[in-house]
């Protein structure tokens, strides 16, 4: 859960840009989406692009939070 990362990932997301027509996009999906993520330990190494899938995730879109966790060292960032 999204809720466990470190306050600065957590920080990261809610301070993420997401411009009005992503979010319209993710609210017009015909079905809902799952996110699964892998994220590395620090948040400054976080994408914008998966920042803003993860404040998405929270905002009550179709695309729904699902397993999102810190990565093991040495793992690489994945999102499914």
């Amino acid at each position: 859960m999204v809720d466990e990362l470190p306050e600065g990932a957590l920080r990261a997301i809610q301070l993420a840009p997401l411009p009005p027509h992503l979010r319209a996009l993710f609210e017009a999906l015909p079905a809902p989406v799952r996110l699964d993520a892998a994220l590395p330990a620090r948040p400054e190494d976080l994408p914008s692009a998966v920042l803003q899938l993860l404040k998405l995730a929270g905002l009550g879109t179709r695309l729904h939070e699902g397993r999102v966790a810190v990565a093991a060292p040495g793992d690489a960032l994945r999102v499914t």
